[in-house]
This record gives C-alpha cells, sequence and structure tokens, in this order.
C-alpha cells in the first residue's frame, strides 16, 4: 500500500505482540500476532504481521476486524525494499502465546489464494 499501512488480512484476536530480531540483525522487528479463522475451512491459524514500523498499539485479546489497520510498515528486522520499509504476513500453526512457534499452517495455499483473489478481483 502507497500509504504504508498494514491492514488485518482477516479479523481475529490478537494473541502476542512483540520485538524480535536476532543478533546478526535478521529477525521480524515489531511484529503482532492475530488469532483468526480460516474462512476456507473453519480452522483456527495465526496471522503474523511482521516489520512494523513502531510497536503495535493493539492490546493482547482485542478483537480485530478483516481490513483493520494494525500498524504502518517499517523497517524493522531485516528489511531489504526500495524505500527501506516492508511488512510481512506469515500464516502460522495455530500455537500457545508466546510459544515463539514457526511452524507453517498446512492450509497456506488455499487460503492465500482466497485472500489474493479479494484483494485483485481482476
Amino acid at each position: 500500500y502507497e500509504d504504508h499501512n498494514v491492514p488485518a488480512l482477516l479479523g481475529g484476536t490478537v494473541k502476542d505482540i512483540g520485538y524480535q530480531v536476532s543478533p546478526d540483525g535478521s529477525g521480524y522487528g515489531h511484529f503482532l500476532v492475530i488469532e483468526s479463522i480460516d474462512p476456507t475451512n473453519g480452522e483456527v491459524f495465526d496471522q503474523l504481521i511482521a516489520h512494523l514500523a513502531e510497536k503495535p498499539k493493539q492490546n493482547i485479546g482485542q478483537k480485530i476486524v478483516q481490513g483493520e489497520i494494525i500498524g504502518k510498515q517499517g523497517g524493522t528486522g531485516s528489511v531489504q525494499s526500495f524505500d527501506g520499509t516492508i511488512a510481512s504476513y506469515d500464516f502460522l500453526k495455530a500455537a500457545p502465546r508466546g510459544s515463539g512457534s514457526m511452524t507453517p499452517y498446512a492450509n497456506y495455499d488455499p487460503l492465500r489464494r482466497l485472500l489474493a483473489s479479494q484483494l485483485n478481483p481482476n
């Protein structure tokens, strides 16, 4: 997005908020995890939104609606882009808050295709 606003791709509940950078500079920087329900199959998964410009202002347990602005894309964590900012979305297997689990969500591809078709209906 040209305005650098980062929306939630799906609604849900804020599960985790944090900052993650390794000593070598790699990592997600400021991030937020939303526990969401996959509309393609009803399964619960975690939507990780990372590289935000600053710590998200949401609170743990807060309800988020689809399209709600989470923050601005930023340069936190490991970022390589034209203007030094980026945001990333990862779909992960649901895990307990604070676990740091990065297990990919098994139904990623059908979910990705659905969301892409909603963002670009052409």
